[in-house]
Parts: structure tokens; C-alpha cells; sequence
């Protein structure tokens, strides 16, 4: 609603992570249950996650004013930023691409090269409000630092990027906020 409400602000605290094979089905719904093919990526760190939405854009310049008399799209990079806690099989094939396999009495993480793209979906609650913010198709990218210490968790950076199909969306959100979202402006 326009003004100022404290009701329209969101606080985006206890969440959950969950990653999907491509071609699963997407919830249409802010507060129902995902599709049996998402893992949950298990504990983030406190800083949460970080969604950043960068649209390009250059200025056409002309003679006869100042100000620029268009501006052209050129690309629009979408990325999710997370720092996951554990460490094991769902979070290590979705952080470096490839596979987990035993090798004896031990495991083998194996790298893949290849792309890997998969289905990103983000929730938290506020109260009783829901939300999702879903990724249709994105894939790691960026580098992957691990630091390790004598005194603190060693948490496995992750930059997720949309990597949309032509005519997909690079990102949506899902809500049943009736408060903030009436529909009506």
C-alpha cells in the first residue's frame, strides 16, 4: 500500500536454500510444498543471501541536446549469493559441479567442466507472510574460495547466475502477502 507502513516491510530471517534438476516442476504458490526433486542446501551463513539484479544499459547520445534521447538494453546479469555450512554431497555437486562417488572406504569428489544448470529457490517467512524467490535456470559461476581456520566453520562461498532459456524468465518472486500486494495502486 503507498504511504508508509511498517506492515510493508519484510524481514527476511529463517529461510531455506534448495536447488532442482532443470525440467522440475516450479511452485506456483509462495507457501506450498516443493516438488519432491528439491534439496535443501542445509544452513547458510548468518549474512544470508544476497540477490543482485544488474541491467545494462548504453546512452545514444545527439548533437542537438545533452541528455542522451534513448537508452538501449544490452544484458542483464541476475546472481544469488549464499555461503553454504556444510559440507556435503548436495551442496559439494551443486558449489563445484560434478559428482560425489565412494572410492573405497573413502569418497571421491570428482569435478565436472561441463555446464550444470539447475533450479534455485529461496524462501523465508515474515510471520505469517511467505516468499520465494525462484531462479528457473541458473548455474555457479564466479570462483570458489575456501578459507580454512583453527577457530571458525569453513563455509563454501556460492554465486549462482541466471543463465535463462530464450523466452524464460531470469528470475520471479513468489508471495501471499495480502498486506504490501493488494493488487490495488
Amino acid at each position: 500500500m503507498p504511504g508508509t507502513s511498517a506492515a510493508d516491510t519484510v524481514i527476511g530471517a529463517n529461510g531455506k536454500l534448495w536447488v532442482a534438476p532443470i525440467g522440475t516442476a516450479q511452485p506456483t504458490l509462495a507457501a506450498a510444498a516443493l516438488n519432491a526433486a528439491f534439496i535443501d542446501c542445509g544452513y547458510v551463513s548468518e549474512e544470508g543471501v544476497t540477490f543482485h539484479d544488474a541491467k545494462g544499459k548504453i546512452s545514444v547520445p545527439a548533437w542537438n541536446q545533452s541528455n542522451p534521447i534513448r537508452k538501449i538494453s544490452t544484458d542483464e546479469v541476475t546472481t544469488v549469493a549464499f555461503n553454504l555450512l556444510q559440507w556435503n554431497e548436495p551442496v559439494f555437486e551443486l558449489a563445484f559441479g560434478g559428482t560425489i562417488a565412494a572410492s573405497g572406504v573413502d569418497w571421491k569428489f570428482t569435478p565436472n567442466q561441463n555446464a550444470d544448470p539447475r533450479i534455485l529457490c529461496v524462501e523465508w517467512a515474515d510471520g505469517a507472510k511467505h516468499f520465494r524467490l525462484l531462479v528457473p535456470r541458473g548455474e555457479v559461476s564466479g570462483e570458489i574460495e575456501l578459507v580454512l581456520t583453527r577457530t571458525n566453520v569453513v563455509p563454501i562461498p556460492v554465486s549462482f547466475e541466471s543463465t535463462p532459456a530464450v523466452g524464460e524468465l531470469p528470475y520471479y518472486f513468489l508471495t501471499d502477502d495480502d498486506v504490501g500486494f493488494t493488487g490495488a495502486l
